[in-house]
């Protein structure tokens, strides 16, 4: 006998949430901050390219094509992750990578906002980060952001024959002389 209970307890979430409009812990906080500002932790969306300052990159909305496009997430309001992002543009840059991003026309996967049960947050971003996406030309997608949701990489791959695209996320990207 098989017990589905991963879709059983994402069930009973969907109807906490959409339902009772009850969300565990912090999880209503959260919610409110995706709605409001399109990232859980409730930061400026337009604070989304601070850590790159001084990293002199190419941002889609003025190239509108680049082979890679870097997939930035969340670790940009992140200290820690910010240093990740600094080091990985450094080694895309040595090894003469043709890469831009989004920038403050990136928003957050909406992987939390399903976890958490609330699949109209999570497709509202999606279709918004789908719509972005269709506006420019890219071979893939590199992301340093292990957890780039499962659902976001598949939303995108779903829209991969307009977008010509494909999703690698850095941490199981093969040797630099075989991965681009």
């Amino acid at each position: 006998m098989m017990i589905e209970h991963v879709d059983a307890i994402v069930d009973m979430r969907r109807f906490l949430t959409l339902e009772k409009g009850s969300t565990p812990n912090k999880g209503a906080e959260v919610l409110d901050n995706l709605i409001v500002t399109d990232n859980p932790n409730g930061f400026n969306p337009r604070s989304r390219t601070n850590w790159a300052a001084d990293q002199n990159l190419r941002i889609m909305k003025e190239v509108k094509q680049a082979d890679v496009l870097f997939w930035v997430s969340d670790g940009a309001f992140d200290m820690r992750s910010q240093r990740i992002l600094r080091a990985f543009v450094k080694i895309m840059k040595a090894a003469g990578v043709d890469f831009a991003i989004l920038g403050d026309e990136e928003l957050d996967s909406g992987d939390v906002a399903r976890r958490l049960g609330d699949d109209a947050t999570f497709q509202r971003l999606a279709k918004r980060n789908l719509a972005t996406l269709g506006k420019y030309r890219f071979n893939r997608i590199v992301t340093t952001d292990r957890t780039l949701s499962t659902a976001c990489a598949t939303s995108i791959r779903n829209f991969a024959p307009r977008a010509r695209s494909r999703i690698t996320r850095c941490c199981t990207i093969p040797p630099l002389s075989t991965s681009w």
